[in-house]
């Protein structure tokens, strides 16, 4: 499920559809679209992993952190916080997005 996932991250119009509905929440329409698919993703990884509600959380954390690594391109920083980061993000979801330079 998660290769599932980190395959979709690197994605860069996807990321980057899902990065600015993030920012714009405060907009009643928008924040409620991003519940109903924060709501479809739980209850999908609910039901494909038969997790318990801990493991959900964690796959939910773990695909933010894929985003932010992904969107600000930190699999290309030479510093220990960039790797600190990235240490638990899967490779795939650390893959170049498009090609494009960081």
């Amino acid at each position: 499920m998660t290769e599932a996932y980190a395959g979709l991250v690197t994605e860069r119009d996807l990321l980057m559809l899902q990065v600015h509905a993030q920012s714009a929440g405060d907009v009643p329409e928008i924040r409620a679209a991003i519940r109903r698919g924060y709501g479809s993703v739980v209850e999908h990884a609910r039901a494909l992993s038969a997790g318990d509600d801990a493991g959900v959380q964690r796959f939910l954390a773990l695909g933010q952190l894929c985003h932010v690594v992904v969107a600000a391109g930190l699999e290309d920083v030479d510093a220990e916080w960039a790797r600190l980061v990235t240490g638990d993000v899967p490779d795939v979801a650390a893959a170049r997005l498009d090609g494009s330079p960081s």
